[in-house]
């Protein structure tokens, strides 16, 4: 929490979803990384309006 608005939500797994689909996000995430493709913390603080 950040002034007290919730950053994000931690939930458990629903039924359909299955772990080879989280890994295929990482995996996805990772190359954009890799490509530059990411926003800093400051930049997403900022789009939040938390900064």
């Amino acid at each position: 929490m950040s002034r007290n608005k919730p950053l994000f939500e931690v939930k458990p797994f629903t039924e359909d979803e299955y772990l080879d689909s989280v890994v295929a996000s990482v995996v996805k995430a990772e190359a954009e990384m890799a490509e530059g493709k990411y926003h800093t913390q400051e930049e997403v603080l900022q789009e939040l309006g938390i900064t």
